[in-house]
């Protein structure tokens, strides 16, 4: 009987996960840039990478 309701839970949620709607921005790859602060790095150095998308990325909370 437990494997049974385990069973039934596991499904349910995988249903449940399956229903999720994700949207996302579609960026065409030839828009992204990427830039950094140094052409050569050492190990141990700190380097900042910049990354362009083209455009202003958004947060939709549902």
């Amino acid at each position: 009987m437990k494997k049974l309701i385990s069973f039934v839970l596991i499904l349910s949620i995988m249903l449940l996960l399956l229903g999720l709607n994700v949207f996302a921005a579609s960026v065409p790859l030839n828009s992204v840039t990427v830039d950094t602060t140094k052409e050569k790095i050492a190990p141990g150095e700190e380097v900042t990478v910049n990354i362009n998308f083209g455009a202003e990325l958004r947060s939709i909370y549902l």
